[in-house]
């Protein structure tokens, strides 16, 4: 069995990413020529150099502002401000000049359609979008695209820390294609994603590299999807002769059911019999949704599933369904009150009981529960310090099943008796009498 972890590589990603030093700093709308015009985010852009950091420096921003950026470049909130895009937004970003590192932080949107596009495979191109928040996603969605042929620097992005909202759409909220590049890292971490009516699409949809020598790894950890009528949460397609690997854990998924193409919450289904790849599915909790996590990669051997110390419960359909010959190794689950029986082999230590959730809209543990101490601490990798609520990964002797760790209550606190003035009066006595005493002794 092997395991590949990342953390070093996606910590360097996000030194990088927040490290960037910025030659110039400048505000938008309210500056000085050309930054004054609120109708052009984009001269203002254009007029400065590489590296420079906009702050943007009003609540309310009304006209569409179509953004093309090929520079190393900041765009957040100045101090004091929460910039809100009030019509939907249309915003490019691309390497076609050399490598490029943007983020974009602490904005709200309307509306947007954002495509990052690895178009200068030779060089390196990273993109960070956090703490933000998109009302609507628009158009074409969120794109993240690696190079379209043979290149020798990868894409590297982080998606943190957003509240990201779709509806009524027919494709993936956020895609990402990863194609002709080696070295392709991503980090979606700490998101709310709320999807409404998604047909023939999926709200995380990553598509494999093509090619041999080709890679790409994703972590998907601590996110909360929910919403309605949406086919799949995460879905992991490796490609053509390339490699995917990834690691979901840690993440809450609700009310999924279903869109036109019924499937299930999280889904590992290769698209190519040459593909290649490790998926972990570790600590998640999986509620009442159509289907829990589904692997159908039966003719791709060098695709490998392993699911561990993962809830799932009340699917109307089943919990775990995976496509004999699929490569699946499973074990510490615990599945609860499916529609339909399993189709997959759990292992020895695989639990069909109640897990006694709080509630299923608030999935944490009851003290009795038996998924409390009952994980495989091995399987949890080294980074994951944490679980969903923020609190210790492993409190107990063993990691408990699920996405949150049980927290033993503080003990109630006890009354503290008080004194009323007569009893103070009385205790004041007592130790003057007491201190009197003992001066007599001596």
């Amino acid at each position: 069995m092997r395991y590949r972890s990342w953390n070093v590589r996606l910590t360097f990603l996000l030194l990088l990413c927040t490290s960037l030093p910025a030659l110039a700093q400048v505000n938008w709308p309210n500056a000085p020529a050309p930054c004054d015009n609120p109708a052009s985010l984009q001269l203002c852009i254009d007029s400065q150099p590489d590296g420079a950091m906009i702050e943007i420096n009003a609540n309310s921003i009304a006209p569409i502002n179509d953004l093309s950026v090929d520079q190393n470049l900041t765009i957040r909130a100045a101090a004091g401000f929460s910039p809100v895009f009030e019509l939907p937004v249309v915003w490019n970003f691309q390497n076609d000049s050399g490598p490029v590192t943007v983020t974009v932080e602490g904005l709200t949107f309307a509306g947007l359609e954002l495509e990052v596009d690895h178009s200068n495979g030779d060089e390196p191109f990273d993109f960070a979008f956090r703490n933000n928040e998109v009302q609507e996603v628009a158009g074409r969605g969120i794109r993240i695209v690696g190079s379209s042929e043979s290149a020798s620097e990868p894409i590297r992005f982080v998606i943190e820390d957003n509240v990201i909202r779709a509806f009524n759409r027919f494709s993936s909220v956020v895609t990402v294609f990863s194609t002709w590049t080696s070295g392709n890292e991503g980090l979606v971490r700490n998101n709310l994603f709320e999807a409404v009516n998604i047909f023939d699409g999926a709200v995380l949809d990553f598509n494999g590299p093509i090619g041999q020598l080709t890679d790409m790894t994703v972590d998907v950890i601590g996110n909360r999807f929910e919403g309605q009528r949406y086919d799949v949460a995460v879905f992991m397609d490796s490609n053509e002769g390339g490699r995917l690997d990834g690691r979901i854990i840690n993440n809450l998924a609700f009310s999924q059911d279903g869109g036109e193409n019924i499937t299930a919450v999280l889904v590992v289904e290769p698209s190519d019999s040459t593909a290649q790849g490790d998926t972990w599915i570790i600590n998640n909790t999986l509620v009442d949704n159509v289907s829990g996590i589904a692997v159908r990669s039966p003719l791709t051997p060098d695709v490998r599933t392993f699911i561990y110390n993962n809830i799932v419960a009340n699917s109307i359909e089943q919990n775990f369904r995976v496509v004999p010959g699929s490569v699946v190794v499973a074990d510490y689950n615990l599945g609860f009150a499916s529609g339909g029986p399993d189709e997959f082999t759990p292992g020895p230590n695989f639990l069909a009981v109640d897990p006694l959730f709080i509630a299923n809209d608030d999935p944490q543990l009851q003290a009795s529960s038996s998924a409390i101490d009952s994980g495989d601490s091995s399987v949890v990798p080294a980074d994951i310090a944490s679980d969903f609520a923020g609190n210790g990964r492993i409190l107990g002797v063993r990691v408990d099943r699920g996405a949150f760790e049980w927290v033993q209550p503080f003990p109630e606190s006890v009354a503290v008796p008080t004194l009323n003035n007569v009893g103070r009066i009385t205790l004041a006595l007592f130790f003057l009498l007491l201190a009197f005493f003992f001066r007599l002794k001596s």
